[in-house]
């Protein structure tokens, strides 16, 4: 691989470790100083599976900026999730419904 190629993969890798870096923000905390639970489960699974994507903020890619979802549409945003859409994949037989149903609250509530 001569030179030139070699930087241009070092620079990619750089870029892409770049943009993924960062943590999604936190769960907020209730006023008696707990965590919702659920939210918890969003926040791990968009730690895991969405943030190399998305960004630690859902705003990475202006083709899936998860800032703007509309919570209104929880059951599209379900099916996106389960089956996946265009670039997106399906998580339905990755994630269980409860880790699905997190993510999309967190998605929503938090991001």
């Amino acid at each position: 691989m001569s030179v030139r190629k070699v930087a241009s993969v070092v620079i990619a890798i750089a870029l892409t470790g770049a943009a993924c870096a960062g943590s999604p923000p936190e769960v907020p905390v209730r006023a008696d100083g707990t965590t919702d639970p659920e939210l918890q489960i969003g926040r791990d699974v968009y730690t895991e599976h969405c943030k190399s994507c998305h960004g630690a903020n859902g705003d990475r890619r202006s083709d899936s900026d998860l800032t703007t979802l509309d919570s209104d549409d929880i059951d599209s945003l379900v099916d996106i999730v389960a089956d996946g859409l265009r670039r997106m994949p399906a998580y339905s037989s990755i994630l269980t419904d409860e880790q699905i149903d997190g993510v999309i609250r967190y998605s929503t509530e938090v991001l």
